[in-house]
């Protein structure tokens, strides 16, 4: 996993169609699963762990969400074992964020911080559980 998914950032579905990295990543030139609701459309691929968030109205990519490969690893060196103190560490104070919290109706959920890495905006998700890392979210 590596930090193009960054540059793709903006671009919308149409253009991304003729991105070989971008269809790479979602194992061809047909999405193996795209659902709708009134915001945004995703685009997954389980056997990449990424899935892709596109607004509804622009049909430009807002996001892309990595979970981690088989050895718990993530771009930049992030793995599942770290949690917010050493991603504070390595990469200094995020530049927004949350702490975990408890939300009526969803429960404990995960703190997350916004970081800045070899210029990509990074949103780094939490587990409610461990507090381990458990999301990469490249954001613009």
């Amino acid at each position: 996993m590596n930090a193009s998914y960054s540059k793709m950032l903006g671009l919308t579905y149409e253009e991304l169609l003729k991105n070989s990295a971008f269809l790479s990543a979602i194992g061809g030139n047909v999405p193996e699963k795209i659902s709708k609701d009134s915001k945004n459309f995703h685009v997954l691929s389980p056997s990449k762990n990424i899935s892709f968030t596109f607004g509804n109205d622009t049909r430009s990519l807002k996001f892309a969400s990595l979970s981690p490969d088989s050895n718990g690893c993530f771009a930049f060196g992030l793995t599942t074992e770290m949690n917010e103190q050493r991603a504070t560490a390595m990469f200094g104070k995020p530049l927004e964020g949350r702490p975990a919290q408890k939300v009526p109706l969803l429960g404990q959920v995960g703190a997350w911080g916004t970081h800045v890495v070899e210029g990509c905006k990074l949103m780094l998700m939490y587990s409610a559980d461990t507090g381990n890392l458990e999301v990469v979210r490249f954001t613009l």
